[in-house]
């Protein structure tokens, strides 16, 4: 688990049982996740994605941005309020709910 209030994070390749990144207003940039269960959370700050392999994935934020390059998920969930969530890749079961930002989803084989 990894919380920050301002600052900006990069961490490079994680394996885990459970992944949880929480941000008020910093920044991660994370280039590979393979975990059971993924959890990303923000209020205004960012989250970029390289790669994410899981069984369960969370994303929520109040108005930061996620980009999520590519993502293997057996069920994926994504909130936000008025932040943008962009996500390519292969999800088996998934669900969204947005009030005045977007959730974009791209079918990737």
């Amino acid at each position: 688990e990894v919380s920050t209030v301002a600052c900006d994070v990069e961490v490079g390749s994680i394996n885990a049982i459970k992944t949880v990144f929480y941000t008020v207003s910093g920044d991660f940039d994370i280039e590979k996740i393979v975990s059971e269960d993924v959890l990303l959370n923000s209020v205004s700050g960012d989250f970029k994605v390289g790669r994410v392999k899981t069984n369960d994935i969370r994303i929520n934020t109040v108005s930061g941005d996620v980009d999520v390059s590519y993502i293997e998920a057996d069920k994926a969930i994504f909130d936000t309020i008025s932040g943008d969530i962009n996500v390519c890749g292969k999800l088996k079961l998934k669900r969204g709910s947005s009030i005045t930002g977007s959730i974009n989803y791209k079918v990737v084989n």
